[in-house]
C-alpha cells in the first residue's frame, strides 16, 4: 500500500478515517469533505482508504504526520479541522469522541 502521500492526500485520508470512526461516513461529514477536496482526489483516496486496514491507517499516519503536518500549529488546526468534520453530524457517540482523540494524539 502506498503510504508516501501528498498533503493533501494524507489530510483526505485522515479526515475519511475520522469521518468513519461512527461506522460510515454520514452525509453531512461527506459535504464537509467535498468543501475541501476535488472530486478526483476524493475518488481516488477514498478507494485507497476502502482497501487499507485500520493498522495501516495507523501506520501510515504515524509515517507522514511530521513531514507533512510539520509544526505543532499545523497539527493543532488540522485537529480542529477533524473535530468539525467529526462534528458535522451533530452526533458524537462516546465511542466517536475516544476514537478521535486518539487519533488526535497520534498526530501529536
Amino acid at each position: 500500500m502506498n503510504t508516501e502521500l501528498t498533503k493533501e492526500e494524507f489530510l483526505l485520508l485522515v479526515m475519511l478515517y475520522a469521518a468513519s470512526i461512527d461506522g460510515r461516513i454520514q452525509p453531512e461529514e461527506w459535504q464537509s469533505i467535498r468543501g475541501k477536496y476535488d472530486a478526483e482526489t476524493i475518488q481516488r483516496m477514498h478507494r485507497q482508504f476502502e482497501k487499507m486496514k485500520d493498522a495501516e491507517i495507523l501506520e501510515c499516519i504515524e509515517h507522514n504526520k511530521h513531514h507533512l503536518l510539520p509544526t505543532d500549529a499545523d497539527r493543532q488546526q488540522f485537529v480542529a479541522d477533524l473535530h468539525h468534520l467529526v462534528d458535522a453530524d451533530d452526533k458524537n457517540s462516546p465511542m466517536e469522541v475516544y476514537l478521535l482523540n486518539l487519533v488526535e494524539q497520534l498526530l501529536s
